[in-house]
């Protein structure tokens, strides 16, 4: 296994290529919130320094048959253990978690985003034509689990 400064050398030139994304969720058994479907997208890279801001456009087509425009803004930045990422969709960024690689060559989130009653954490995976982002959001009304695939 790589040296972590060469995995997050790794991580960070396949970043720059993104320009494309697909998703799904899928709903636990748990979850309140009808938010099952796929959808798809471009990725607009913006980069600057350590930084590199994904600025998402797309849809998602929910389960029922509603389709709902989307609009995401992701911050990734290198950090001393791996890329620190964070969510700009609403004005300042907030502070998602850090991504960490570990010893199976995946990344995962060393601990939970924390908002109001929900929990977020996620884990990254290479693949062939880019990476897999697994999100897991728990709650009182959530049990989601949200696979993205980014490709170029």
């Amino acid at each position: 296994m790589p040296q972590t400064s060469d995995r997050i050398q790794q991580l960070w030139q396949l970043l720059l290529t993104i320009d494309a994304f697909t998703y799904e969720s899928r709903p636990g058994e748990q979850s309140k919130t009808d938010w099952h479907g796929h959808g798809e997208g471009v990725v607009s890279l913006e980069q600057q320094h350590d930084t590199i801001h994904f600025v998402e456009q797309g849809w998602f087509q929910l389960a029922h048959g509603a389709r709902v425009d989307t609009v995401n803004r992701f911050i990734w930045q290198r950090s001393a253990r791996g890329v620190h990422l964070s969510h700009g969709r609403r004005g300042a960024p907030v502070y998602l978690f850090e991504l960490v690689p570990q010893p199976d060559g995946t990344w995962c989130s060393e601990q939970q985003h924390v908002c109001i009653d929900d929990h977020y954490w996620g884990t990254l995976r290479l693949t062939e034509v880019g990476f897999e982002f697994v999100w897991h959001i728990r709650g009182p009304k959530k049990e989601e689990n949200l696979i993205y695939h980014y490709h170029s």
